[in-house]
Parts: C-alpha cells; sequence; structure tokens
C-alpha cells in the first residue's frame, strides 16, 4: 500500500508532530510512505504549479492520505489551510476522491477537536473515506501507553485499509468466544428501521448478544439528587435498575446504543436511565470497552447529540467502533453495520486504545478537581481516583516544572538566547529521536 504523509507543521522534518510518522515508517516496512512538506513547500506550492502538480500526481497513485500537524488556535496551521484552498481554488480534489485518509494530530490537548472536525469535514466533502484519527498529547511517544495507542491506530488504519479484502472471510460465528455484547435501546414495534439495524448487526457480530430493552424494566424514578450513592456506590430507590446496570454495563464486553431521535435526543425514558447512572458517580468504569451507536433518525441535522455522545465517548475513556444513523440507502446502512460488527471482533482481539481529546481531557480535569475537593464526601469516586491514578495534579510534575524555569532563566540573556534558539528544534527533538532509534534495535 502506498501512503502519502502530507506535514502541515512550519517546522517540516524538525516537528514534534513528524516524528509519530517517523515512528511509524520505521515499524512498518510492509508499505511504502512518502512524504511532503506542505508546511516548508507553502510558498514554492503557491507560485509554482509544478511542485503542486508533482504533489497531486504522487496523491492519484496512493492509497492512503495521512495529514500530520500541530494544532495553531483551534485549528489546522495556517500553511495546510493554503494549500487545502490551493486546492480547491484549482479545482484538483478529484485526486482526492475515494482514498483512504486519517489524521496524526499534537498538541497539549487545547481544542484539537475542532483542528480535527475541520479537517474530517474537508476530506468528507471531497469524497474521501475516513478513518479515525491520532490526535496525541505532543509528550505521548515518550511513554510507553502513548506508543501502545499509536500501535493501535497503525493497526486500525491496517485493518481499515484492507476491511474490502476481509469482510467476506467471516462467514460463520465462532461458538467458543465468549465475547458479550450488551444492546441498550428504547425500540418498540414501531421502530422497524432501528429494529432492523439492531437484528443485523447482532446477525454479524461474532459474539453473544443480549438486549435491553428500557421498556421492559422498571423504573420508579429519575435520579432524585439524594446523594446517598456517593457513600454506598448503589442507587436506593428499588426497582430494576441496579441489575440491570451490572448485568448489560459492568458484565458487558461491549456496549451497543441503539435508539430512535425523538426531540433531539433518544426520548425521556432513556434519559431517566442516564440520569439513574449517576449512582455509579465519576467512575469511567467502562473504560476501553468498545462502544457503538444504532440511530434511526436525521443524525445529520442534530449536531448537538452528536456533540452529547462525542463528549462521552471521550471522557468515558471508551473505544468508538463507529456512530451509524439510517439516513443513507439501505444498502449503505447495512455495509456500515456489517462492518461495524466485525470491527467488534477486531477490537475484542486487539483491545485498541486511543488517546482522548480536549473534550475527554477537559472533563476529567473538571471532575478530577471536584472529587478531590469532595472526597470527604464522594468517597467511592475518591477511592477510584486514587486506584486508576487519575489524581494527575501538575504540581507532582516537579522535574518539568524546575526545567521550564531553568531554560526561563537562561533565555533572560541575550546572549544565551542567541545561541540557543537556532538549535531549539534538534534539542527538542532528541528524546523523540531516542524512541525511534530504538525501533532500529
Amino acid at each position: 500500500m502506498k501512503i502519502i504523509i502530507l506535514n502541515g507543521s512550519p517546522k517540516g522534518e524538525y516537528s514534534v508532530s513528524y516524528q509519530y510518522t517517523n515512528y511509524w515508517q520505521k515499524k512498518d516496512t510492509d508499505n511504502l510512505f512518502m512524504t511532503f512538506h506542505i508546511g516548508t513547500l507553502i510558498h514554492t506550492i503557491d507560485s509554482n504549479d509544478n511542485e503542486l502538480y508533482k504533489i497531486i500526481d504522487e496523491i492519484k497513485s496512493a492509497d492512503c492520505i495521512i495529514w500530520v500537524y500541530p494544532v495553531y488556535t483551534s485549528l489546522i496551521p495556517y500553511q495546510l489551510m493554503r494549500f487545502i484552498e490551493i486546492i480547491i481554488e484549482k479545482g484538483l480534489f478529484d485526486a482526492f476522491k475515494d482514498k483512504f485518509t486519517s489524521q496524526i494530530v499534537t498538541s497539549r490537548h487545547f481544542y484539537d477537536h475542532t483542528a480535527y472536525n475541520y479537517l474530517k469535514q474537508i476530506c468528507e466533502e471531497w469524497g474521501m473515506k475516513t478513518i479515525p484519527g491520532h490526535l496525541a498529547d505532543m509528550e505521548d511517544l515518550l511513554k510507553k501507553e502513548g506508543q501502545k495507542r499509536l500501535d493501535d491506530f497503525i493497526k486500525e488504519v491496517d485493518w481499515m485499509t484492507h476491511y474490502d479484502e476481509i469482510k467476506d472471510l467471516h462467514t460463520t460465528k465462532d461458538k467458543s468466544k465468549r465475547n458479550v455484547v450488551s444492546i441498550i435501546t428504547n425500540s418498540t414495534h414501531e421502530d422497524i428501521s432501528l429494529n432492523n439495524m439492531i437484528t443485523w448487526y447482532s446477525e454479524n457480530v461474532d459474539a453473544e448478544v443480549q438486549i435491553l430493552n428500557l421498556n421492559d424494566i422498571l423504573l420508579k424514578s429519575g435520579c432524585l439528587g439524594c446523594l446517598h450513592c456517593t457513600i454506598e456506590g448503589r442507587c436506593v430507590i428499588k426497582d430494576d435498575f441496579q441489575e440491570s446496570f451490572v448485568k448489560f454495563f459492568k458484565d458487558s464486553d461491549a456496549i451497543i446504543y441503539a435508539a430512535t431521535i425523538k426531540n433531539h435526543w433518544f426520548g425521556s425514558i432513556w434519559k431517566q436511565f442516564d440520569d439513574r447512572q449517576f449512582s455509579n458517580g465519576h467512575r469511567i468504569s467502562l473504560m476501553g470497552r468498545p462502544v457503538g451507536y444504532l440511530i434511526s433518525g436525521k443524525l445529520s441535522e442534530e449536531p448537538n447529540l452528536l456533540h452529547v455522545i462525542e463528549s462521552r465517548v471521550e471522557v468515558g475513556h471508551v473505544y468508538l467502533l463507529d456512530i451509524i444513523s439510517d439516513e443513507k440507502d439501505s444498502v449503505t446502512v447495512s455495509e456500515s453495520i456489517k462492518k461495524m460488527a466485525l470491527k467488534t471482533s477486531w477490537a475484542f482481539e486487539n483491545a485498541p486504545e486511543r488517546p482522548v481529546n480536549f473534550l475527554g481531557v477537559g472533563g476529567m480535569r473538571v471532575f478530577r478537581d471536584l472529587i478531590y475537593v469532595m472526597r470527604g464526601m464522594m468517597q467511592e469516586d475518591h477511592k477510584f481516583y486514587k486506584q486508576h491514578n487519575l489524581y494527575d495534579f501538575p504540581q507532582k510534575k516537579k522535574f518539568a516544572t524546575f526545567q521550564a524555569y531553568l531554560i526561563g532563566f537562561m533565555m533572560k540573556s541575550k546572549k544565551i538566547r542567541g545561541k540557543i534558539i537556532p538549535q531549539l528544534k534538534q534539542m527538542m527533538l532528541k528524546p523523540y529521536q531516542k524512541v525511534i532509534d530504538r525501533i532500529m534495535k
């Protein structure tokens, strides 16, 4: 497979973002990689059509395009945005049509999701086949868990780009497998399209499927806000909620939410069950598990609903399989559901993780500070946060703080600053280069 890397960083090959693709290329000897440093070439591209068409010709013969960039003020860098403008102005976006594409984004997670969503929208308008991206903290590559998540991204790109070759190989279920998928729904006999989606997913997923229909259980009330659960870790209302939550959530290997859009949400009974989950506090007890959505209705007209779903996915640290609606033709919807079913099995085998974006990082920091202050009352949450090392306060990073003070003190001198700045790019890359060099050994 031929993979084109479009590096939008103005630092070119010296950018931290680009080191993530260097890591990928060192580990992957099966694919052909070609890189264009758009961030440093943009003025040449803007004034020289030969340079532009050289890039376009390579894109035409490529199988997959990877956009690589740091987040600059909530969006992609100017250089990459200008490149996109040039493509549109000259009508060259057909070269990108039907190509697989994904993104490697680095930042400190400040509005990285808006930069990612901007470029994803461009790619979708150009008719590209989008693969979920990798939104990393700029230092993730220096950590084992960050390398693991990048490895998972590489595996996912490989699986998605080869899906057409493997989809027909999964014709029968492996009955020896004991993974359990819970489908949570509030469907009725009138929800014909949604019921068909649920049935088709169930028939294609290689796992045991159990369905919780919220219409079939007794829920006496929504959350009362009584706060008994902050001490006991369970809801005090005596009905079917607690048993259902344990069986269909805590004891499941994957969760699929299936609902029909009603009044810009999934209806009040769904919200009733949602609110009762406050008894689980602020504990992200489903983290790491595959989660998917089957939605009947005009999802494309529901930006707030989509935003709520994405926020829950990110704060919950779950692995999003897909969000599928029945807006498109039945053949496309059926194929998307089958792909999600097969991806569920792939997720069981690979236990993939993704870095969380601004929504996840920001949301968890609000929770972190809240639980720490309220730990005397929110005792179950406090135990969970301590157990999972979620109290990641910046005050604990004493060495990094000392380094910043030291560099800041040295930079006050114009003479020292004049020596340091020309070497700053190379100095920043040294720890990343050590990680990449270790792959060679």
